[in-house]
């Protein structure tokens, strides 16, 4: 599709898709161990309390949830899930009130799993 100099109907789907899919491939391969060096878990699970946060990325489940990722300044990385229609943007900065749920991990980078999460 990226070679040809028109595309009809039937290949615009697949036009449309290749942005993304690059951008989530770019994000899944990239600095996994840095990532995984830098960010450790923060806060004490069943505690609640305000965070600074970064979103760095909000995505879609195939269960109708959406999975929020966000870091605080120190990079320390953080992830909740909500079902809520809008919301944050990625790129912008929240305090939030949130629960830690429990300190978790993803492909090898700790993560600090929020809950009850209220956006001020």
């Amino acid at each position: 599709v990226t070679k040809l100099d028109a595309i009809d109907a039937r290949m615009l789907g697949i036009a449309v898709s290749l942005i993304p899919a690059y951008q989530r491939e770019l994000r899944r391969n990239s600095g996994f161990e840095e990532r995984a060096a830098r960010s450790r878990h923060f806060g004490e699970v069943g505690g609640r309390r305000k965070y600074v946060l970064t979103v760095t990325g909000v995505r879609g489940t195939n269960q109708g949830y959406t999975v929020v990722e966000a870091e605080d300044e120190e990079g320390n990385e953080a992830v909740w899930f909500t079902n809520a229609v809008g919301g944050v943007v990625p790129g912008q900065t929240y305090t939030v009130a949130a629960t830690v749920k429990r300190h978790g991990e993803y492909r090898g980078v700790r993560q600090t799993v929020l809950t009850r999460v209220k956006v001020q």
